[in-house]
């Protein structure tokens, strides 16, 4: 083998394990996610396709274009219309996962059968170009799909015995009735879990942040919110990760004000949150427009916005949250209008 295919083999194998065979595990995952989510009472909210952004507007699909992302990352949700009990949505929510990775490493390694003759020749040392990109292209399915298995058994096995199980078992609870108003939720000092990871640690800010919103105790989130700043000042952004990002624009644009802060975090989910048809974003642009860019009139048209389409909005605490902070911002902009 002379030295331009030596190259040439290195850059079809990498391309094929580390692009394309991903491309590829993902493209399955978000098929997967659109056919059988509502089959199992979720949904899919959004998605990320290279740099086409779709967003599920009452079951129809409205599409923007945005800046090119190398991941593609469906956003799954509960239809709170299909909401029956905690038991019953953990119980499904753990069927659609089993289900979706069962389907990926069936066509894994229905994959890798297919392209046993590519395989023998490149063990052997006979092989092509093609022989070699369909080989690394097959270890690519398989290794990525054997590791989204391991992830999902780490975090069904083990993360949800922790605090991620815990914090499972509040949005559950929110999504069964219970209030933030009437929820015990502690500092995170106080929880009884040693050493939690910051991954944790930000999903149970979420919750905790709303809960002190209902309390007017704005003093107590200033230490989650520093500590937030701090964990996604220079991340890349993923939508898991979104509501952080919301609470982050809110409070540097609103408590803390802080105009570099909100336009940073702003900046990084631009795309999604211009895009996201829910009340909890039209009140961040809301208080970003009057906090930061002090234009008034477009804080009023989000606020109007999110007040047609608040009642639609998620579960009854998070609207209580969402109608306390509306309300606020209206009777601000009744004053400098009177």
């Amino acid at each position: 083998m002379n030295m331009l295919d030596f190259f040439l083999n290195c850059f079809v194998t990498t391309t094929a394990v580390c692009v394309l065979s991903i491309w590829c595990k993902e493209l399955i995952q978000l098929g997967t996610a659109l056919w059988l989510a509502p089959r199992f009472g979720f949904k899919v909210k959004h998605f990320n396709l290279f740099h086409i952004h779709f967003e599920n507007e009452n079951g129809k699909w409205v599409t923007t274009k945005g800046k090119f992302s190398y991941l593609i990352q469906p956003l799954i949700t509960i239809d709170l219309d299909q909401y029956t009990t905690p038991e019953e949505n953990e119980r499904k929510e753990k069927q659609l996962e089993a289900l979706r990775i069962a389907i990926l490493i069936a066509i894994s390694v229905l994959l890798t059968i297919l392209c046993l003759g590519p395989i023998r020749r490149v063990t052997a040392g006979e092989y092509g170009v093609m022989d070699c990109f369909l080989t690394a292209f097959c270890t690519g399915m398989c290794l990525h799909s054997l590791t989204t298995l391991g992830i999902r058994l780490y975090v069904y096995g083990v993360m949800m015995k922790k605090m991620l199980g815990y914090i499972q078992t509040l949005g559950n609870r929110l999504r069964a009735g219970e209030s933030f108003t009437t929820m015990q939720i502690p500092p995170i000092e106080q929880l009884p879990y040693e050493n939690p990871t910051q991954m944790e640690k930000m999903f149970y800010y979420n919750y905790y942040l709303s809960a002190m919103v209902m309390q007017d105790n704005t003093e107590a989130m200033r230490k989650p919110i520093h500590e937030m700043t701090t964990y996604f000042r220079d991340r890349d952004y993923i939508i898991q990760e979104t509501m952080s990002y919301y609470w982050l624009i809110f409070y540097y644009s609103r408590y803390e004000l802080n105009p570099a802060a909100a336009t940073h975090f702003l900046n990084k989910i631009r795309q999604s949150i211009e895009n996201d048809k829910d009340a909890n974003a039209k009140r961040v642009l809301a208080y970003y427009a009057f906090g930061v860019e002090q234009d008034f009139a477009k804080a009023r048209r989000y606020v109007d916005e999110a007040y047609l389409i608040v009642n639609n909005f998620s579960s009854h605490a998070e609207r209580e949250v969402e109608y306390k902070l509306l309300d606020e911002l209206n009777r601000y902009l009744r004053k400098k209008n009177s």
